[in-house]
């Protein structure tokens, strides 16, 4: 691995854990999944791991559509956000 790899990956981690700290903050449901991954062992077995996922996801979806009909316009103003950048990007 070189160490622009290393580097990536660490951002990647990075970026990954400021967003599950952004949805603490914002969201009990998120705070409490994180809480119950951290405290536990979900991946102990296939089962139980697929199942954390499955209601790690649920609860995920819930949040999104619960904070997206609370605060329907910054959600507009950041679909329409996000359609300009990836055209400034393209070209």
């Amino acid at each position: 691995m070189t160490r622009q790899q290393i580097g990536e990956g660490l951002l990647t981690i990075g970026s990954l854990g400021v967003l599950a700290g952004a949805l603490m903050a914002i969201d009990w449901r998120a705070r409490e999944q994180i809480t119950l991954f951290v405290g536990d062992r979900p991946f102990g077995s296939i089962g139980s791991g697929a199942a954390w996922l499955y209601g790690a996801a649920s609860s995920a979806l819930d949040a999104l559509r619960y904070q997206t009909l609370e605060h329907a316009g910054l959600t507009v103003f950041f679909a329409v956000a996000l359609v300009l950048v990836f055209f400034m990007l393209r070209t």
